[in-house]
């Protein structure tokens, strides 16, 4: 037989009336009592616990085990501890005469299970531990927060009885899995939580021993969100750029048609028949550049002429505008916060915004109902509503915002899903570019979109444009430019019929005028005619070297050389590349007027 001092626990005797009779000296130790005055130690000097759900049951001749208890005192320098013990009657003449307790010390493995429950409720997987019945014994936070139950709620819940058809078809897929295979690999499926809200859930599992086992579930809300996101951006970066390059493309044909048909213009006899073909013709190419710079804005590439711009004052400049398009039959409120930061914005191009969202929410409402429009300031921390479609995703600061909001009937989460489509349109005659349009437009801003809209509730439409912490610079004042009429340009594109109508124009304005069609010809005439070129104009996007690059050697040679960069892409897009390469920007497509002015200005040393 083990000696008693010995041993790794804790052993006390106890008489009938309760007194300790003897103890080892793991027990003396732990409770605090000299081995050799024990028997002057009552029963109370051990836990209450003991007292009370040991003791009293032993002393009744029943036997107790593995009771938990918790023991605090001088003894254990106020740390706690934790005991298991068990505990037997010893009889004498029928009677229960003393009784043997044996105290096993557990607080390591209560550490243990506290450090691992810590672990698992700081998990972001959802975990939980169910027996051979498939009842849930155990769960962590994470789980219990994606069945939306507490802890006292766990008590014989069955994965098969949630009220969440789809979930519970899953689990019986897992627990097939699991009792097949040992382990089911995760795999997707949805929960219904209370209250209508799909959860999409990664649910998986293993088996344990004796039937029971583990299951694991991850809730992949934000992954899916963020997969979707990159979808999204993936599918506006392609779509971007086949759309700029078409634009591109397009914009130097309208070059070549609006300025000859102006060159043209300007030689016909002033109310004649032919005038007014050419006039109708420059104003179809006019509004065709207008359908590619929403194709631009789109695809976030839009031309865009940045100024410090008051959203509430340009709101109130369009007021009339919007009145005149919604019709007098939409009830039109208007909130205007005073005093607003300044966004550095394209005034244009936010007007085109207010217009396309007031229009949009007076069709919403059949020309019948309330629309409201207000601007205001905003803090934003880069989080949404998770019924908001939020486009744009804003770094967190501060906004200056525009809402348009309306008591139309709203749009379920499948059409809200393609508005900013491109030509997706809820309307019988829609192009599906104006919200699109919008989208880019607020893109190339750095802001965003927040949609919220219900079947039956209406939609609200909020743009947020970053505030900015510079004050707009005062307005310079520049008398007007004269054409010099004098001087050789070198003009450098890659399209011949863009080179031949700006030799047209420019000569006919009394220029003299070179032409190279890549960066080899025009490094060639510069170098036999440098003395005599004052500008180059010079395309951004050819084959072989780009222009910036063009500029940068025509450059080397001669510091002193003006530049005027054209493209048809966006002004902000072409400085980035060119920087202080260039002196002036004339965008595609321009008329013959245009072009002379730009050339005249730059070289009079002011750009444009």
């Amino acid at each position: 037989m083990l000696e008693p001092n010995l041993t790794a626990d804790s052993i006390v005797i106890a008489g009938a009336d309760g007194r300790i009779r003897w103890c080892n000296k793991r027990a003396s130790k732990l409770f605090g009592f000299a081995q050799d005055r024990h028997l002057a130690v009552s029963r109370e000097t051990l836990t209450p616990c003991f007292e009370d759900c040991v003791l009293r049951r032993v002393l009744n001749g029943e036997r107790v085990a593995g009771v938990e208890m918790r023991l605090r005192g001088e003894s254990t320098r106020n740390e706690t501890r934790w005991l298991t013990v068990t505990a037997d009657p010893v009889f004498a003449a029928e009677k229960v005469d003393s009784v043997i307790a044996v105290f096993h010390d557990i607080t390591e493995r209560r550490r243990t299970e506290q450090r691992f429950r810590r672990l698992l409720d700081s998990n972001i997987v959802g975990i939980a531990l169910w027996d051979k019945d498939h009842v849930i014994s155990e769960a962590n936070e994470a789980f219990l927060g994606i069945l939306g139950r507490s802890p006292g709620e766990l008590a014989s819940l069955r994965l098969e009885d949630l009220p969440a058809p789809a979930f519970v078809k899953a689990a019986e897929k897992a627990f097939a899995e699991i009792r097949e295979h040992g382990v089911c690999e995760p795999f997707p499926c949805e929960y219904l939580a209370t209250g209508g809200a799909r959860i999409p859930v990664l649910l998986g599992g293993a088996s344990l021993e004796e039937g029971s086992g583990l299951v694991f579930a991850l809730d992949i809300s934000e992954r899916n969100r963020l997969e979707e996101k990159l979808r999204q951006t993936a599918k506006l970066e392609s779509l971007g750029i086949l759309a700029g390059g078409i634009a591109h493309d397009f914009n130097n044909l309208l070059t070549g048609i609006l300025g000859n048909t102006t060159l043209a213009l300007d030689e016909a006899p002033p109310g004649s028949h032919i005038a007014e073909l050419l006039q109708a013709v420059t104003q179809a190419c006019e509004g065709a550049a207008g359908l590619v710079n929403q194709i631009l804005a789109y695809s976030g590439r839009g031309r865009f002429r940045l100024e410090h711009v008051d959203l509430s004052a340009l709101l109130a400049e369009t007021l009339s505008l919007i009145e005149t398009a919604m019709g007098r039959a939409v009830r039109l409120h208007i909130e205007i916060a005073p005093d607003l930061p300044f966004v550095e914005a394209d005034p244009s191009q936010l007007q085109q915004i207010v217009m396309n969202l007031a229009i949009n929410a007076a069709e919403a409402v059949d020309n019948k109902g309330e629309v409201w429009v207000r601007t205001g300031t905003e803090k934003l921390d880069g989080t949404s509503h998770p019924n908001d479609i939020l486009a744009g995703g804003p770094a967190p600061g501060n906004y200056v915002f525009l809402e348009v909001r309306d008591s139309g009937p709203g749009m379920d989460q499948k059409t809200l899903k393609r508005i900013f489509d491109p030509f997706f349109s809820t309307k019988s005659a829609g192009r599906g570019l104006g919200l699109a349009a919008v989208l880019g437009i607020v893109r190339s801003h750095a802001g965003a979109i927040r949609v919220a809209s219900a079947a039956g509730g209406g939609t609200t439409f909020c743009v947020y444009l970053p505030a900015s912490q510079s004050r707009p610079a005062a307005a310079r004042q520049d008398g007007p430019h004269e054409h010099c009429r004098t001087g050789m340009i070198m003009v450098v594109d890659d399209e011949s019929y863009v080179r031949q109508i700006v030799r047209r124009t420019l000569e006919a304005a009394g220029y003299t005028v070179i032409c190279a069609a890549n960066s080899a010809e025009a490094l060639q005439l510069f170098h036999s005619l440098a003395s005599q070129i004052e500008l180059a104009i010079v395309d951004m996007t050819m084959p072989g070297e780009e222009g910036h690059e063009v500029v940068r050697r025509l450059r080397h040679y001669d510091p002193g050389l003006k530049v005027v960069a054209t493209s048809g892409y966006a002004e902000a897009e072409v400085r980035a590349k060119f920087g202080d390469l260039m002196d002036a920007f004339l965008p595609k497509p321009y008329r013959s007027d245009h072009l002379c002015r730009v050339v005249a200005s730059t070289l009079a040393g002011s750009a444009v």
